[in-house]
């Protein structure tokens, strides 16, 4: 098949599969398979000069079912993840395109996935919803969740992590699922791929109505914020010497560090299209919008200090205005 027959036959398996009420098979198969999953990773963090550091891990061990929600920053954090977890999870990916018939999806249906396509068309949201049920058909038999709710790879370095899809509030609530935080970051030291994991406590929705799953899911990312942030604050140190005078070099210093071991013709812009976007939030203002007014600041003796500032947003938008 090419790869656009493949991708619509596993649309229309999935629409059988939903439309039949089909039971989820190969939960404790699964289960039982974990260790050699986690073998299979540890081999691959040699094949791929990468480690995995658990900074914390605050999880309340019990027999509920538990939707493991975690930060998207890198090409490994879905390794990164399974890795620090210690069990079976099955995994929601969207648009596997190339992974359906690569070694990659083979070691994912070992694991445990359920793929969907992206996109606004009647079809591609039919689908999206499919996943929807395949998940809370797991997590009512038993089996837990792996899930990257922001959707993407997360490119801002301005907030450290994205708008939280409630779709996975909603799914906790319908099943009794405890969802776990977990924040990843990753560094590069002299090219070995550095990932953090940082597991939080179980979130408990008992009680939760679905119209709360919004304001839930603000909450699920509050909770995401604040892990990255004792990642960051252990292992971000950086010496203000050491930052580069212009903005924009450092910014695509820091795309090139998620990009670089982008494949499967996963593209800045797929991300951009294809990252939750909650509906109505507010604008958010730019950095460029920020520093506006430097622009057209008359310097005089009461602002003086403002010198340097100014020649570097000049500067900035001279090279911008170039490319």
């Amino acid at each position: 098949m090419t790869l656009e027959e493949l991708n619509k036959y596993y649309r229309d398996l999935r629409k059988y599969e939903y439309e039949q009420d089909l039971p989820i098979k190969g939960i404790e198969v699964r289960k039982k398979l974990y260790p050699l999953v986690s073998l299979f990773l540890k081999i691959d963090k040699l094949i791929s000069s990468r480690s995995v550091t658990i900074v914390g891990d605050k999880r309340v061990k019990n027999d509920k079912p538990k939707i493991y929600a975690c930060t998207h920053v890198a090409r490994y954090d879905i390794e990164s993840a399974i890795e620090a977890i210690g069990e079976s999870a099955w995994f929601i990916m969207g648009d596997p395109g190339e992974v359906y018939r690569n070694f990659e999806g083979l070691m994912l249906r070992i694991i445990g996935v359920s793929w969907f396509d992206m996109g606004k068309d009647p079809e591609f949201k039919f689908d999206a919803h499919t996943v929807n049920a395949r998940q809370i058909k797991i997590l009512k038999q038993g089996g837990n969740e792996l899930c990257f709710p922001e959707q993407a790879w997360h490119m801002d370095p301005q907030v450290p992590v994205g708008e939280i899809h409630p779709g996975i509030v909603r799914r906790a609530i319908k099943t009794g699922a405890e969802i776990v935080p977990i924040a990843i970051e990753q560094y590069k030291v002299n090219n070995i791929k550095k990932y953090y994991v940082n597991i939080g406590s179980n979130v408990s929705l008992e009680g939760c109505s679905l119209e709360q799953a919004e304001a839930k899911a603000d909450e699920l990312r509050s909770l995401l914020m604040g892990l990255k942030w004792d990642i960051l604050e252990k292992y971000g140190n950086v010496k203000r010497d050491d930052l580069p005078e212009d903005w924009y070099q450092g910014y695509n210093e820091f795309i090139d560090s998620i990009m670089c071991d982008t494949e499967n013709g996963y593209t800045i812009e797929e991300i951009n299209k294809t990252k939750y976007q909650k509906p109505n939030a507010e604008k958010r203002i730019t950095r460029e919008e920020a520093n506006a007014y430097l622009l057209n600041l008359n310097l005089n003796k009461n602002n003086a200090f403002l010198a340097r500032e100014v020649i570097k947003e000049k500067k900035i938008q001279l090279l911008k205005n170039k490319k």
